[in-house]
């Protein structure tokens, strides 16, 4: 009579981050995932470091890249293109969008909030800000002059006249926070959402309503309201915890 041997194969121990589940971590691995953790959080704002610095570096092309661009028409062949682009940063195609969302994509609808306060909000953060600084428009200003001429002074108030509206770019502000907020419902399209906010501007530029400097600080803002919409230690956390609600409520 022979007896068979049955070999039982050492149970399998789930392991995470090179570790057993159960064992203690090694004393560098709690270390190691908070940095890691605080890396990834901060990553997202290396964008709005780079268009801040960008818009400071930016001065020193201002005012020769619009002689270029206003006065001598360099883009004139591109006008009605990015004339017809021009809408992507402004309120009406936003409503417009966020309308078809919602009656289109009943996934979606629950984000339309977000990407409103993402992209109306912007827009409003720049107007904001253009009642701290007066800035003169190229079309209204002696591109001959010092960059720093074109600056008038701080705290205009509502005193403000259009010409002297130049800073920030609120039309890159809108374009961007709309962009973004888009790219986050639909990230097979960011691309063409991020070249649309672009396009749009280059526009603000070749119109000479705007400096290179203007939109680059235009689309910082843009960032920061994205940002504020969307991580969870700020407004993100409130917005997820709304759509949740809504997307839990019956139709």
């Amino acid at each position: 009579m022979s007896t068979k041997i049955v070999e039982h194969e050492p149970p399998i121990v789930p392991r995470v981050e090179g570790h057993a589940v159960g064992e203690a971590a090694p004393p560098d691995a709690t270390n190691h995932e908070t940095d890691r953790c605080s890396r990834r959080l901060n990553r997202p704002f290396i964008p709005l470091g780079f268009l801040l610095v960008a818009g400071l570096a930016a001065l020193a092309v201002d005012l020769p890249l619009s002689r270029t661009l206003v006065t001598g028409q360099s883009l004139e062949v591109l006008h009605d293109l990015l004339r017809s682009v021009e809408p992507f940063g402004q309120p009406t195609a936003i409503l417009v969008t966020a309308a078809a969302i919602a009656l289109c994509d009943p996934t979606r609808r629950v984000a339309v909030p977000r990407l409103l306060a993402a992209a109306l909000g912007a827009g409003l953060a720049a107007d904001i800000v253009k009642l701290l600084v007066a800035r003169s428009r190229p079309y209204s200003f002696d591109l001959t002059e010092s960059v720093w001429s074109s600056f008038r002074e701080a705290f205009p108030g509502f005193d403000n006249q259009a010409q002297w509206q130049s800073f920030p770019s609120a039309h890159t502000a809108t374009a961007v926070g709309f962009a973004l907020a888009l790219s986050h419902l639909f990230p097979a399209g960011r691309w063409l959402f991020v070249t649309l906010a672009g396009l749009v501007a280059m526009q603000r530029i070749e119109v000479g309503a705007h400096y290179l400097s203007d939109t680059c600080w235009g689309a910082a803002v843009g960032s920061a309201i994205w940002l504020m919409v969307s991580r969870k230690n700020l407004l993100g956390g409130w917005f997820d915890r709304k759509e949740h609600e809504w997307a839990s409520e019956p139709p």
